[in-house]
């Protein structure tokens, strides 16, 4: 199936819509069955006007222009007629006496179509500018006030704004890539997403209360931002972010304490500009219904992103400690799995592999909970930690991990654990030559191939040197399938410092001298044999001085001395 023919026009506001036809006193109505009259003939013309012989526009003629305009875009009619009908109902609701009287709900729901519109045709004949134009008549719909600064459009309520521009724009994320970044068709429709719907000066509120909606269209261009590698523009987005939530950087609590209060390097370093340069925007209250917590861990996810990409590691990990203690928020999942994401490359860069492959699990869930497609991803990076803190567990034994053991992406991850706990050092490389293209094409997971590789020949060194007290590295190099003896020395040289092998190497001659250790129990028991010889001499001894001293005393009385002279 084509993207053309997956799209639909699926809307949940259209469900509220009244699709019979309504009447008041001013539509000339009986509250009857609706008939069209003499007087109604230009209402079946082919421009699809639905005005009047009298030329009076009514708001039954504004919704039968509408419906005729869906009638032409479910018909496939060329692109330019659907896009005129329903240019045509706005037109048509401007006419009504007074302009507009209806609430613009009509126009409101044209324009959508409109953008939808275009947003079908760009799947297969890309047409950017067409859906930016759109895009930018529906939010100019919602400024428009009248002589007396009300707004035109009362019939639009402020949560049927927020959501079909919320439903345009997550239209647009999956149209347009996000390689061209905040200078493309997608950065403008967030841009002017923002500027629609701004603060206005010297205020702490958002125009029409929308501050959720703000917010999120800011989070979805610092995302943006950080997709193409514009590290300038994810900072301006996070220090917008935190000062709309009321914590500008420098003045941020759980910032270091010898930090605090110095510009530019309390919270986030760089994203602090100097008070006498950049006025502080007005800072608004949190908004109803949103915890902060939430707000925060969002922001939050965006700087680890930033801070794990520019290689600021100590921050990286101060803000992810912080992210920690975060309670009372209830994020996207998605959120959650990118912290988390971010939490465990910065433990396998510490080579804390058992934090890590903990992390990573925890990622691989929350991505699983949000049907992200990044939980393979974070699946590998977890079987890769386990590996590298050299566990006995197997990750597919987790009921989570259960069902994507025999994915494509994920069978190979399978073979290396089979071949990581039999031991097979053959197979193990066998299988990461063979699958080039789904383990060494990922550069994180590229980092610590050599790691792993030698994780897994220590294992093997460990279980082959088990029963010999002397070997030559030639042996033991065949055993690692080929590895040069001066990489097996490499190895016994480390596991000898680490003291996890006991024995000396002969550099002349390429042999391992091996100390067999000996049995806790016979070491136990030769300290007892010590312990009973030591207190049987102890014992001797007492009994020598006893008897010597009986000795003297009978000598001394057969002198003729009294005991106690």
């Amino acid at each position: 199936m084509s993207d053309e023919e997956s799209y639909h026009y699926s809307d949940d506001e259209e469900e509220e819509e009244d699709y019979g036809f309504e009447y008041s006193d001013d539509d000339g109505g009986d509250g009857g069955e609706y008939k069209y009259s003499s007087n109604e003939e230009g209402e079946n013309s082919d421009d699809g006007s639905s005005v009047g012989s009298s030329g009076v526009v009514t708001v039954n003629a504004v919704k039968k222009a509408f419906y005729l305009a869906k009638d032409k875009r479910d018909d496939d009619a060329a692109a330019e007629i659907v896009e005129a009908a329903f240019v045509k109902v706005c037109e048509l609701e401007s006419r009504l006496d007074p302009p507009f009287s209806s609430g613009g709900l009509w126009s409101f729901r044209a324009l959508k179509q409109a953008v939808r519109l275009h947003l079908r045709l760009h799947l297969s004949f890309p047409c950017p500018d067409a859906v930016v134009r759109s895009y930018r008549d529906l939010l100019s719909f919602f400024r428009r006030v009248d002589a007396d600064g009300a707004n035109v459009f009362f019939a639009v309520r402020p949560n049927m704004i927020e959501k079909a521009v919320t439903k345009m724009l997550d239209l647009a994320a999956s149209s347009f890539p996000a390689g061209e970044g905040p200078e493309g068709a997608l950065g403008y429709l967030y841009s002017a997403t923002l500027d629609a719907f701004r603060r206005p000066a010297g205020t702490g509120a958002f125009d029409g209360g929308h501050d959720r909606l703000w917010f999120r269209t800011k989070l979805r261009l610092g995302q943006l931002c950080y997709e193409s590698g514009d590290d300038h523009g994810l900072r301006s987005a996070v220090r917008d972010l935190l000062e709309s939530r009321g914590e500008p950087p420098e003045d941020d609590d759980a910032a270091p304490a010898d930090l605090r209060g110095r510009p530019g390097s309390a919270l986030c370093p760089g994203f602090a500009a100097e008070p006498s340069r950049r006025p502080r925007l007005p800072q608004p209250a949190p908004a109803a219904g949103r915890a902060p917590a939430t707000s925060l861990l969002e922001i939050y996810a965006l700087m680890i992103q930033l801070y794990g990409r520019t290689g600021d590691h100590g921050r990286l990990r101060d803000l992810y400690v912080r992210s920690q203690r975060v309670e009372g928020g209830i994020p996207h999942p998605r959120t959650l799995a990118v912290i988390k994401e971010c939490g465990g490359k910065m433990y396998m860069r510490e080579r804390e592999f058992d934090n890590a492959r903990r992390a990573f699990f925890d990622a691989f869930r929350s991505y699983d909970e949000a049907g992200d497609p990044g939980r393979l991803r974070c699946l590998k990076y977890q079987v890769l930690a386990s590996m590298l803190f050299e566990s006995g567990i197997n990750p597919f034994d987790a009921a989570e991990a259960r069902p994507f053991k025999d994915h494509d992406e994920i069978v190979a991850m399978t073979d290396l654990v089979r071949a990581y706990h039999d031991g097979d050092v053959k197979t193990f490389e066998r299988v990461l030559q063979r699958n080039q293209g789904k383990i060494m094409d990922d550069p994180f997971i590229r980092t610590y191939i050599d790691d792993l590789l030698k994780t897994v020949r220590t294992r093997v060194l460990l279980r082959v040197l088990q029963p010999y007290t002397r070997t030559t590295l030639q042996f033991l190099s065949h055993q690692l399938n080929g590895v040069p003896p001066d990489d097996v020395e490499n190895l016994l040289s480390q596991l000898i410092l680490e003291g996890r092998l006991h024995g000396q190497i002969d550099q002349d001659n390429g042999i391992l001298y091996r100390k067999m250790p000996q049995d806790p129990s016979l070491k136990n028991a030769k300290a007892m044999d010590d312990l009973t010889a030591a207190m049987k001499k102890m014992t001797s001894g007492l009994i020598a001085a006893v008897d010597s001293a009986i000795t003297i005393g009978g000598d001394k009385m057969g002198r003729g001395q009294r005991w106690g002279d």
